[in-house]
Order: structure tokens, then C-alpha cells, then sequence
């Protein structure tokens, strides 16, 4: 809860959606790699 408080102070909330979905492209980027093609949307 505190991570994420401190990320909507810092970055705003149009930024963290960004950083948000960042992320999951880059787990989604993960899970390819690892030949496991379960991607979040």
C-alpha cells in the first residue's frame, strides 16, 4: 500500500498506469524467454 502511495505522489497517476503496464510487458517479455507463453493483457 505505502509502495504504491508513494508512487501516485511521485510520478502522478497518468505515470504509474505507464509504469504499471511497463512492467507487465516486461514480465510478459519474461515468460517468453522462459518458452511459458502466459501473457497478461
Amino acid at each position: 500500500m505505502g509502495f504504491d502511495l508513494i508512487l501516485k505522489t511521485v510520478q502522478g497517476q497518468i505515470n504509474v498506469t505507464q509504469i504499471y503496464s511497463h512492467f507487465i510487458k516486461l514480465y510478459c517479455e519474461i515468460r517468453k524467454e522462459k518458452k511459458q507463453l502466459i501473457c497478461l493483457p
